[in-house]
């Protein structure tokens, strides 16, 4: 295993709707040439009640009891980028990660989080 991995910061409730599989794709304004597994880390903005009603009008899982932030919460692995998406979770004028394989830890790991994709190192994630 290599000595790091990449995270990237999301927003919750958007950063448990990828993990638990039900969100696609991930909206953003820029590109990356990196395809394969990213961690999700569930930023610690407070989370958006507004974005919460849509999440829970658009996912056909029970949403958690309590929203972890602060914490690495899963992973998905980004197969492709593209300029449009007809996924419902799509944000015109952004990109559009299209995302597969999602998995939702069982135990969040509190990191700290970064911009853009951020290396974490692969020994903390031995225990998730």
């Amino acid at each position: 295993m290599p000595p790091y991995a990449l995270a990237l910061s999301v927003r919750q409730p958007w950063a448990w709707a990828l993990c638990a599989g039900q969100k696609d794709i991930e909206n953003r304004t820029w590109l990356t040439d990196y395809r394969g597994t990213i961690w999700i880390h569930a930023a610690s903005k407070p989370l958006d009640p507004i974005a919460l009603q849509w999440v829970a009008a658009h996912c056909h899982a029970r949403l958690p009891p309590d929203w972890t932030t602060g914490a690495l919460i899963g992973s998905v692995h980004l197969t492709d980028i593209a300029p449009t998406s007809p996924s419902p979770w799509y944000i015109p004028g952004h990109y559009a990660w299209i995302v597969t394989r999602p998995r939702l830890l069982r135990t969040p790991i509190p990191v700290r989080g970064g911009r853009r994709l951020f290396p974490i190192a692969t020994a903390i994630l031995r225990g998730g």
